[in-house]
């Protein structure tokens, strides 16, 4: 875990005085209700809720130095100085520090009954996240058994792109260990995938979701050499 926080750090500073930088390690649980469109027959859709995991950490700009801030926000592009002035806190995803990490789905989904067996994989390739709004780019896997039409169930690999809209990080402050995301988010598979002849699926949506928040504090001490 300290790695991932000195990394993340680091990405975002090259220094040489030293500077104690508080972090948090946030391990973030999440509640989806999943509306996947189109994909049973007679183009219905079909309703069933999800989880996801992820592991970032974040720092909050307003707890860094105020030097340090400075000097950081004076290395980005010129574009991006004014948004980094309004951010309250950076978070970066352990899917870039934690080998082997990645291959664990974000976003999951299961359902089994007399009729239908189901299976909903997500894994984020690429994703940006700046204010209310997030993007990203992902692979997505569906495994879908219609028992009174098919014969064996089917597995699709599709790779897909995702947007995000919500409220993050709603705490009573920083310092309480706890916080939460309310988001709804649209996903799109390219290109559709056919389990019916004439129907064609490609949209999956979310009613409002919750991400619970676990927030781990963590002090790290950065040497600061090149600013």
């Amino acid at each position: 875990m300290k790695k991932i926080l000195l990394v993340a750090l680091l990405t975002l500073l090259t220094a040489q005085q030293d500077y104690d930088v508080k972090v948090r390690i946030v391990l973030e649980p999440g509640y989806h209700n999943y509306m996947f469109h189109n994909l049973l027959t007679d183009n219905t859709h079909m309703y069933n809720i999800g989880f996801s995991q992820g592991i970032s950490g974040r720092i909050y700009l307003d707890e860094l130095d105020s030097d340090l801030r400075k000097k950081l926000i004076k290395k980005a592009p010129k574009k991006l100085r004014k948004h980094l002035n309004n951010l309250g806190s950076i978070s970066t995803s352990a899917t870039t520090f934690v080998k082997g990490y990645r291959l664990i789905p974000r976003d999951f989904s299961y359902s089994n009954n007399e009729d239908i067996q189901f299976l909903y994989l997500n894994w984020p390739i690429f994703a940006l996240g700046l204010g209310p709004i997030g993007f990203d780019l992902s692979g997505t896997g569906v495994y879908y058994d219609d028992k009174i039409f098919f014969e064996n169930g089917k597995m699709k690999f599709r790779p897909s792109v995702g947007i995000e809209a919500g409220i993050h990080d709603i705490s009573f402050s920083k310092a309480f260990p706890l916080s939460f995301d309310i988001t709804c988010s649209w996903r799109y598979l390219l290109p559709s995938i056919k389990f019916y002849e004439e129907v064609k699926f490609n949209t999956i949506t979310t009613a409002p979701s919750l991400v619970i928040n676990i927030k781990i504090p963590y002090t790290v001490n950065v040497p600061n050499s090149k600013l």
